[in-house]
């Protein structure tokens, strides 16, 4: 077998990577296949491939491996593949023939199971020569190209088999690798920070850096100094002219980054909010995909092209936070004062953010108890979104924000406006006037602790996202069914804001996103919840009969669509009571799930989709181990068995079970005693908590083989317990040595504050 002549780039940020492609390798199936791994320069992609490639001794199904560095001549790659085949597989023609090595390979090809592959592929003339190349022959070889050409999945649709786009670090990863390679000083975290935001979240760029501090005095002045290395940035993709030569809706798209400060990592829904509403992402080749699916594309085609940097990534694989390249925020955005225009800046603002900066024109407007004229208020008529940062507590931001809006709306000022989004500030006094400003379509009012809604909300009849979780809003008017657009309802269960039935005259069945609504017994489901057919995003405390329950159920199975569920079930006394559920293996985009309550139907949890990446129970009281059916689902990232869970005394994690689970919790399971965690199990997981498990008798010694791990948390553990764990002294430390961060909690039960003890392991 020859090897791949790599960097050695850690596998830090790889782990996953390397399982799913390790899994494909490993189906057992008679069919040939091409693997496209897809990521920019500097990614990982030959260094994960090659890792792969290299454990693929211990897979039978292979005869032989050859791997093939793909050279600028396009001749080379036959050639190159006719050297590295063992001489004992070619029967019926000499290798040192080397006039017809085309027929070689299609001689290899055709007789044996081969792994191929073409790293770093970059021109279509030398795919064209291997594509012409396996369509001679009939095979059941793997070959897997890794490639910076996005493009070339979609030119050659019909070869590729598979095509593995190849994500950028979070800051979590990137912060892991820097410091896998040099050590940073607590004073100078900022300025490790800042660099790594230059690197944007490239493993080889990470590395360099690192390298280069390696070789730097440990003082701020001589740190700062690599942050304007050239190498670090990435001013080819982020230079005016790359910019401007965007569509107009992308350029605008980027500018909306100008209303969140420089350092925040911008909600990826807080984002979409302002490109669906103002129409920034449409649909135009009438693929009939949903405005949100759209803006999905449109924010993975900016980050692929490095306009914009993932901070943090969802367990489906989904971006959770970003921020704009510091690169281009610096270069572009604010030369261009947010717009997109390139001749210069529009003398009306048609973005407002309220920063409490009172420089600016709006902080007076906004926050000054002098009376506002008309003339200063029409400067905001062009105004589409107005978004507000000030969270101040206390009843003022409230009352300012209120009077802002009241006398913008009285002075017709906001005709415009399709975005309000005060997320944070303390209970704003929304004007009963909100009702005329018809173009609205994104009210978010999370975390505002509001307590109640204008009476002319119903008014808002283009209004498609309401967001009001995180409120005091108890009762919803029902008027709010007059929005027939609307799409996504936020409320906050705790408060049990009740489900107001549809009337039988209103057509909505397009509402995608029900979340912290409460259901009980006076719930109406026929001609009620059952008309809500295209939900993606449900929440439901409920509180119901036996047959409601059975209703509810049969109802749920029903939504194809959905991706994430969470139900919970409670009493009169808001306790936990039995909750009904149905098997859901029918729901195939179903990624996250949360159940709280008794399950009266426990084998439920054989009947998970395969498509779930994150599982959260608790007081389910399953009697049997959940282990052995929950460690088969293959995407499943993030597992939390909370309290009574599970009330048996044994569980056993077995050789492959979990192969992508990353964050697991164990809280509360206080009858279990005896875990079991086998070699080859829950391979790179990288955190796990244990909670007030009170019998558990031991660290599982399979522990030492989660090399991966970066950290172990022990929560309210018995004494005993903990002194198994004690550095260098405990039993069990050996166990565990290997984890950079083991952490030791307890409550101080007086102050009700919790207590850490901190170890600092990371020694094989």
């Amino acid at each position: 077998m020859s090897k791949a002549n790599t960097g050695s780039i850690p596998l830090i940020g790889l782990e996953e990577d390397m399982q799913v492609l390790s899994q494909m390798l490993k189906k057992d199936d008679d069919f040939g296949e091409v693997i496209l791994i897809v990521g920019s320069k500097g990614a990982g992609k030959t260094t994960l491939v090659n890792e792969v490639y290299k454990n693929t001794v211990n897979y039978p199904r292979f005869e032989v491996t050859i791997w093939v560095t793909v050279l600028e001549q396009p001749g080379n790659v036959l050639l190159d593949i006719v050297k590295q085949t063992p001489d004992q597989i070619i029967t019926r023609r000499r290798k040192e023939n080397m006039k017809d090595p085309e027929e070689k390979l299609v001689d290899v090809l055709s007789s044996s199971r081969c792994l191929i592959v073409f790293d770093d592929l970059n021109s279509l003339e030398a795919w064209k020569l291997i594509r012409d190349l396996l369509r001679r022959v009939y095979s059941e070889s793997k070959i897997m190209v890794t490639t910076p050409r996005r493009d070339l999945a979609k030119i050659e649709s019909n070869w590729v088999s598979t095509t593995y786009e190849m994500r950028r670090l979070s800051d979590a990863q990137s912060w892991e690798l820097l410091n896998a390679r040099v050590p940073v000083p607590p004073d100078l975290k900022e300025v490790a920070r800042d660099l790594l935001r230059k690197c944007m979240g490239l493993p080889l760029a990470i590395l360099t850096a690192g390298e280069m501090l390696l070789r730097t005095a440990t003082t701020q002045d001589r740190w700062s100094e690599v942050l304007n290395q050239p190498h670090l940035q990435l001013d080819s993709r982020t230079s005016k002219a790359t910019v401007d030569a965007l569509p107009p809706n992308s350029k605008e798209c980027i500018s909306c980054f100008k209303l969140f400060h420089e350092h925040y990592d911008v909600p990826k829904r807080r984002l979409f909010a302002l490109w669906v509403a103002e129409e920034l992402v449409q649909n135009e080749n009438g693929s009939g995909e949903s405005p949100e699916k759209l803006a999905e594309k449109c924010l993975m085609e900016l980050v692929h092209e490095d306009f914009i940097q993932v901070a943090e990534w969802k367990t489906d694989g989904k971006v959770k936070t970003c921020r704009l390249n510091q690169t281009l925020r610096e270069n572009w955005l604010s030369k261009e004062g947010g717009e997109a225009s390139e001749n210069k800046k529009p003398e009306r603002p048609v973005r407002l953010a309220d920063h409490l900066d009172n420089k600016g024109d709006c902080f007076s407007h906004i926050h000054s108890c002098e009376r506002l004229s008309r003339s200063s208020l029409q400067q905001y008529q062009y105004v589409r979104s107005f978004l507000s940062f000030d969270l101040w507590e206390g009843p003022v931001p409230g009352v300012d924000i209120g009077n802002f809006l009241g006398k913008g709306i009285a002075m017709r000022c906001f005709k415009m406006l399709r975005v309000i989004d005060l997320e944070s500030v303390f209970r704003p006094k929304l004007p009963n006037s909100i009702g005329n400003i018809i173009q609205l379509r994104y009210l978010g009012l999370r975390g505002t602790y509001l307590e109640v809604l204008p009476s002319s909300i119903g008014n808002l009849l283009n209004l498609r996202t309401l967001d009001l979780k995180h409120t005091c809003i108890r009762r919803l008017p029902s008027s709010v069914w007059k929005m027939q657009r609307l799409q996504h309802l936020y409320l906050t269960e705790i408060y049990r804001c009740g489900f107001v039935a549809p009337p039988a005259t209103c057509s909505l069945i397009n509402i995608q996103t029900l979340w912290g609504v409460f259901v009980d017994e006076e719930t109406p489901f026929s001609d009620g919840l059952d008309r809500l057919v295209s939900l993606r995003k449900l929440g439901l405390a409920c509180r119901l009969t036996k047959s409601q329950q059975e209703a509810l159920a049969k109802w749920i199975v029903k939504l194809n669509n959905l991706e994430s569920l969470r139900l919970r079930s409670i009493d009169e006394m808001v306790q936990p009571s039995d909750l009904y559920v149905e098997s859901l293996s029918g729901l195939k985009y179903l990624s996250n799930i949360y159940l709280f309550g008794e399950l009266v139907n426990q084998f439920v949890i054989n009947d998970f989709p395969v498509s779930l990446t994150e599982i959260s129970l608790s007081l389910s009281k399953l009697k049997e181990d959940p282990a052995p059916r929950l460690e088969k689902l293959p995407n499943l990232r993030t597992l939390n068995l909370y309290s009574r869970s599970y009330v048996g005394n044994k569980m056993v994690c077995s050789v492959g079970g979990f192969p992508l689970l990353q964050g697991l919790n164990l809280w509360m399971l206080e009858q279990l005693e005896e875990w079991i965690v086998e070699k080859g199990a829950m391979t790179i997981l990288k955190k796990v908590e244990i909670r007030s498990c009170s019998k558990l008798k031991m660290i599982p010694d399979g522990f030492q083989h989660l090399v991966h791990c970066q950290q172990i948390k022990l929560t309210s553990m018995p004494d005993s317990f903990k002194e198994r764990v004690s550095k260098n002294e405990g039993e069990d430390w050996h166990k565990i040595a290997h984890v950079p961060t083991i952490v030791v909690a307890d409550w101080d039960k007086i102050a009700w504050v919790p207590t850490e003890v901190t170890y600092r392991g990371g020694a094989m």
